[in-house]
């Protein structure tokens, strides 16, 4: 190479490297914005699936109370319909009685029935 090509050469080379150091820079800034937006929307998720898993307990803990409710409700039911059904059958075993079995009428000679 000449020295007048090699004089041309270094400032484009100069102006070249000045400028692909301020790109790389921009880029890099550019992903650390975007690594910081992701860290911040990860801290404000894990609160917000924090909170939601809280709901989430609080409601099936309601939801067990309710089955409890629900399930001595039925038991109280179920109790009171086999009294019911019990005193309705022994009324039904009153009314059933057979009668006491009446006296055979047997005929005798000289006896008028």
């Amino acid at each position: 190479m000449t020295p007048d090509i090699l004089a041309m050469l270094i400032p484009i080379f100069g102006i070249l490297g000045f400028s692909s150091i301020a790109i790389v820079r921009i880029i890099l800034r550019a992903d650390e914005r975007k690594l910081e937006l992701r860290l911040r929307l990860k801290q404000n998720g894990d609160a917000d699936i924090a909170k939601v898993i809280d709901d989430l307990r609080a409601e099936i803990a309601s939801i067990r109370d309710n089955g409890s409710q629900y399930d001595l409700s039925l038991d109280n039911t179920m109790h009171r319909l086999e009294r019911r059904i019990e005193h309705l059958e022994g009324n039904l075993r009153v009314q059933i009685r057979p009668a006491p079995p009446e006296a055979e009428t047997v005929q005798q000679v000289g006896q008028n029935l």
